[in-house]
């Protein structure tokens, strides 16, 4: 096994600073690869994003920077420069950028399901930063990435994001708190199946096992494996009637 990483001669401390990355900037294969073998050099999207980079409060603000097909990247704090006075390279960036965006999907359609009382939810960037630290603004990189994955959702019917706020709407089957008024109809399949169910509880409740059985196996005519695929219990009454030991066809 061999993996690339710079290790530090007698390291006081392992523990690694705190890096905030406030936009992802994709750059072409050959433009990724020129910036990681000469990282000194002057960067145009460093001096465009340049005012977002900074140390503050033992927190360095960052820029991630991936190659468009590569799965590393760069974090990038220039301190006000055009070029990269501090950077890293991150194995397996785009991993990691891709499985904070799914976690905070989950989070975003687990709130808003679950308290959406008419199947629209309204959903805060700020409050995304303030549980799980991911910076999702509508031009940094990762808002668009989150609204993709929250589309990709299946009880997500559309989602947009208006500045700092993620407005969605759910299907509202899986929405577990709707107001009576904003239950969704049900459809005549839908219809048919819940009548059905309660034709049988109404048996299972009004007549005993063996009135249950003679109705199903003699005057309806099912198997003893239909008869148990509707839930029914009954295996007493084939031993009684058939002096079986257990169901059979």
């Amino acid at each position: 096994m061999r993996v690339n990483a710079y290790l530090q001669r007698k390291p006081d401390c392992l523990c690694t600073p705190v890096c905030q990355v406030e936009k992802v900037v994709e750059l072409s294969t050959n433009d990724f690869d020129a910036f990681v073998y000469h990282p000194l050099g002057d960067q145009d999207f460093i001096a465009e994003n340049k005012k977002l980079m900074r140390s503050k409060d033992g927190v360095d603000h960052c820029l991630l920077v991936l190659g468009s097909d590569r799965v590393d990247g760069v974090l990038v704090n220039s301190e006000g420069y055009d070029w990269a006075r501090y950077a890293t390279y991150l194995p397996s960036a785009r991993i990691i950028l891709n499985a904070a965006v799914e976690q905070a999907a989950e989070l975003i359609v687990k709130d808003g399901t679950e308290n959406t009382p008419h199947g629209m939810w309204r959903y805060r960037t700020d409050t995304l930063h303030q549980q799980m630290g991911l910076v999702a603004g509508s031009d940094n990189g990762i808002g668009p990435l989150l609204v993709e994955a929250l589309r990709r959702r299946p009880e997500v019917k559309e989602v947009e994001l208006h500045g700092k706020v993620f407005e969605l709407r759910f299907h509202l089957d899986h929405c577990k708190n709707l107001s009576p008024k904003h239950q969704p109809e049900e459809t005549a399949a839908q219809r048919q199946e819940r009548l059905i169910n309660e034709v049988f509880n109404y048996l299972g409740e009004h007549n005993d096992s063996s009135e249950l059985y003679r109705i199903f196996h003699d005057d309806l005519g099912m198997t003893h494996e239909e008869i148990e695929s509707l839930g029914f219990d009954l295996a007493h009454c084939y031993e009684k009637k058939h002096g079986i030991r257990g169901p059979r066809l």
